[in-house]
C-alpha cells in the first residue's frame, strides 16, 4: 500500500528545515478500487500499491514529508524497499529512487531515528520525517510514480510532496515577475 494523505484538519503552515509547508488537502484522489495490495490486513487492502502524480516541469529536487510507514523499523528490522519513486520524463526515459526500511523509513508510531531521513514533526504523538531526492536529469518530468514494492507488511505514508523548480523554471513560472 502507498498512503498519500494530507488531512484537511491539519491545514496549516509548518516549517521543516526552514522551508514552509502548506499542509492542505491533496488534489490526488485515490480510490479503494485502485488497490492491488496483497496484505492480509483490511486497512492495507484499501490502499493502492501504486500512485501516479502529474508534474509537467523540470525539478531541481523533490522534497517529501514522509519517511514513516506502518510496520517499519524497528518492528521489521530488514532493509527492505519501503518506497520506490519512479521519475517519468517527458522524453519517455525513467529513473528510480529506492528508499529503504531502517535507512530512510521508520515506524510512524513513535520517534525512531534512521540515518538517511530527518525527524521533521510530531503529529499528535506520531513522528513524521523529511526525505529528499535529486533527479539526475534536468529534463521536464512528466510524472512521479510512488510504488510499494514487494509482499512485505511495510506500508509507506507520504503526507506531502513538493517539487523544487530549477532557478530558470521558477523565474518563468512566477506570475508576479515584471515583463521587461
Amino acid at each position: 500500500c502507498v498512503c498519500v494523505c494530507v488531512r484537511e484538519r491539519e491545514r496549516k503552515r509548518e516549517r521543516v528545515r526552514d522551508e514552509p509547508w502548506g499542509l492542505s488537502r491533496t488534489s490526488t484522489r485515490v480510490s479503494p478500487t485502485q488497490s492491488t495490495s496483497r496484505q492480509d490486513t483490511s486497512q492495507a487492502r484499501r490502499k493502492p500499491r501504486h500512485v501516479s502524480l502529474p508534474v509537467n516541469s523540470p525539478a531541481k529536487a523533490i522534497h517529501l514529508l514522509s519517511g514513516v510507514a506502518g510496520y517499519a523499523y524497528p518492528m521489521i528490522q530488514e532493509q527492505l524497499t519501503a518506497l520506490v519513486i519512479r521519475i517519468k520524463y517527458e522524453d519517455g526515459q525513467t529513473e528510480e529512487h529506492r528508499f529503504l526500511n531502517g535507512r530512510h523509513f521508520a515506524d510512524y508510531i513513535k520517534r525512531n531515528d534512521v540515518p538517511e531521513s530527518l525527524y521533521a514533526l510530531d503529529m499528535h504523538g506520531k513522528q513524521l520525517r523529511y526525505l529528499w531526492l535529486f533527479p539526475k536529469r534536468s529534463n521536464p518530468i512528466h510524472s512521479l510514480e510512488l510504488i510499494k514494492e514487494g509482499d512485505h507488511a511495510i506500508c509507506p505514508i507520504i503526507m506531502a510532496l513538493t517539487i523544487q523548480l530549477p532557478p530558470d523554471a521558477a523565474a518563468e513560472s512566477n506570475p508576479f515577475r515584471s515583463a521587461n
